[in-house]
């Protein structure tokens, strides 16, 4: 008697394993057709959904924020601006009779408030060849050669908000020299009692010496407000955005401060001219940056992506 064969094996026929979504909102797993609640539900995904989170956000950027400028535009654009600044300045100093009332009122208002210590400061720098040397410097050299530079790094590092850090600089400039030619105002160097620091050590520095008063083409008054400290505040206020060491930012908040001091120890600025150029710069930062920024940011979010759209590289 034979031996009972063997079954035959059974072949079970691979099915992929298909993905519905269940009622919790999880893929539940299962073979077969999709159930009819999920055949009836529609498409679960959108192709907006699969895309990335970061595309989403670009998408929803305004243009001008994704991309920089074209370099050799920007440079063009920023050369003419300085270039036509420093020529419309030296047009502004024409009435010394008003320039210097307007310097004898503003060192009343600061003397009644308890608050002059441009006498104090030109006075001690003077004293010491070593301060009246350094200061003559950072003033001479830093205020075209610090800002240019902060401009570029800006273009570099924070393209998202490039053009609103310019235009933020652009409008304290613009309104500066609205101010020169509105309120011209002699600086406490060429009033009796204050030292020109700066023409002191011009024998020793590569700077030259300010000419007299009313020389064709040199505006010395334009001391009201104080572009020096303006400019040093908005450098300080872009490199926040760009370190975030502690001790750099503490570094790059020196640099104003250090500013206010050059300027009032070298007998170049009033107390007031340092307020109104700060007061100009934080004004300007806030209304093209800030809200730019904010812009953004809720552009952003409305992406589906929270994240800031500047954030401190790393």
């Amino acid at each position: 008697m034979a031996p009972p064969s063997a079954p035959p094996p059974t072949v079970t026929r691979w099915r992929p394993r298909r993905c519905w979504p269940s009622s919790a909102g999880r893929c539940s797993a299962r073979p077969g057709p999709p159930p009819s609640s999920a055949r009836c539900a529609g498409p679960t995904s959108t192709r907006s959904s699969l895309r990335p989170a970061a595309e989403r956000t670009r998408a929803a950027r305004p243009a001008a924020t994704r991309r920089r400028p074209a370099l050799w535009a920007e440079a063009l654009l920023v050369v003419a601006f300085l270039v036509a600044y420093e020529s419309v300045q030296r047009l502004a100093g024409d009435d010394v009779a008003a320039a210097f009332a307007h310097a004898r009122a503003l060192l009343g208002v600061e003397q009644a408030l308890g608050l002059a210590p441009e006498q104090v400061l030109d006075r001690a720098v003077a004293a010491s060849p070593v301060l009246s040397l350094l200061s003559a410097a950072w003033y001479s050299a830093l205020h075209y050669t610090v800002t240019p530079a902060v401009l570029a790094l800006a273009y570099w590092r924070l393209p998202a908000l490039y053009r609103a850090v310019r235009n933020a600089f652009f409008a304290t400039t613009a309104a500066a020299l609205a101010g020169y030619f509105l309120l011209p105002t002699a600086p406490p160097r060429l009033l009796a009692g204050y030292v020109d620091v700066v023409s002191a050590t011009a024998g020793t520095g590569w700077w030259s010496a300010a000419p007299p008063v009313g020389t064709s083409g040199v505006d010395q008054l334009a001391a009201m407000p104080s572009m020096h400290v303006g400019w040093s505040l908005w450098c300080a206020l872009v490199l926040l955005l760009v370190v975030r060491r502690r001790w750099l930012r503490t570094v790059v908040l020196l640099h104003p401060a250090v500013t206010v001091l050059v300027v009032l120890g070298t007998g170049n600025h009033w107390l007031l001219d340092v307020v109104a150029g700060a007061a100009l710069t934080a004004l300007s930062w806030t209304v093209l940056v800030r809200c730019s920024a904010a812009d953004g940011t809720a552009a952003a979010a409305r992406a589906g992506d929270g994240r800031d759209l500047v954030r401190e590289p790393r």
